[in-house]
């Protein structure tokens, strides 16, 4: 089974970003596109639309289960905290022009749902680390994960709470891979297609793979959207 692990992070990442984009360019452009077009035109790229939006749900996942990596790995998670919330501020402007169609405090980026979900899973930790009495343990990590769910769905962000539970199951159950990818699995399957994430992530292999500078992952978030935003302004007129 070892040598069946082949998937590294890198490789992963760039499927996450590689959908995400699919995903994004489905919402934004073909939609837009779309509704200038009337009869079966309309109906024949409204499947289209929908064909991308599926291919676009296998990268949610995979953007949680490193957010949980992430936190086992990182030397320093305030540093890494700073960082989401950076480009979560980055991103926002571009994100409200490629999907609101102008800046709107009514609906937030996805890093905001990330920043949250590591927040959320560093208290975890702590509480983890801390707390000894198993009751007072899941009384804590409870409360916790509670609060990140209700601060998610308050500033209405990108999966919003759900997001953040699953970034939670997926710090929960960490410990046993294969647990972890059923656990994943089911808490998405809702969106029919997101659980063939965790069939890929389960033969991730825990190794970072080809040097690729990780402020790359970062910044093709922010930079994807505000390509999109440009194009959909010109061509629809935002």
């Amino acid at each position: 089974m070892k040598r069946m692990k082949k998937i590294n992070a890198n490789t992963m990442k760039m499927i996450a970003i590689i959908t995400m984009f699919i995903d994004h360019l489905g919402a934004t452009l073909v939609w837009e596109y779309m509704l200038t077009l009337q009869g079966e035109a309309r109906m024949e790229w409204y499947t289209v639309y929908l064909v991308m939006r599926k291919i676009g749900r296998l990268a949610f996942p995979i953007y949680c289960f490193f957010i949980v990596e992430g936190l086992e790995h990182t030397r320093n998670v305030k540093k890494y905290i700073t960082r989401l919330l950076i480009f979560a501020v980055i991103s926002e402007i571009p994100f409200d022009y490629a999907f609101q169609n102008g800046l709107t405090l009514g609906y937030q980026n996805v890093f905001f749902t990330l920043v949250i979900g590591l927040i959320c899973i560093w208290s975890v930790k702590e509480v983890e680390e801390r707390v000894t009495d198993n009751i007072k343990q899941i009384i804590c990590k409870t409360l916790i994960i509670a609060a990140g769910i209700f601060l998610a769905n308050m500033l209405n962000t990108d999966y919003g709470g759900f997001g953040v539970f699953m970034i939670a199951v997926l710090y929960l159950f960490r410990k046993s891979r294969i647990i972890q990818c059923i656990a994943g699995a089911l808490g998405f399957a809702q969106e029919v297609t997101a659980p063939i994430s965790f069939l890929l992530l389960y033969f991730y292999n825990g190794e970072k793979g080809r040097s690729i500078n990780k402020y790359f992952f970062y910044a093709f978030y922010p930079v994807h959207l505000v390509v999109l935003a440009v194009v959909k302004i010109i061509c629809f007129g935002g």
